[in-house]
């Protein structure tokens, strides 16, 4: 799982967001067999494909393919 380091801007942010936010795994872990892995990523949900992030995503993604076998 892919998680970006920064919060919403305030105008998209409402209180399930924020509790949500407060977990690692974004709530996921009660839903699963086994925890995920969480690779973290800079910008929040709209800026992580920014340019300035977008390079870092690609390699993050990148990285999990590869341990995937994929």
């Amino acid at each position: 799982m892919i998680r970006s380091n920064d919060l919403q801007p305030d105008q998209l942010t409402d209180k399930k967001a924020i509790q949500i936010r407060e977990e690692h795994d974004l709530g996921w872990s009660k839903w699963l067999k086994n925890e995920p892995k969480v690779f973290d990523t800079p910008g929040d949900h709209l800026t992580m494909l920014n340019s300035q992030n977008v390079n870092t995503l690609a390699s993050t993604i990148n990285e999990i393919l590869m341990k995937s076998g994929a």
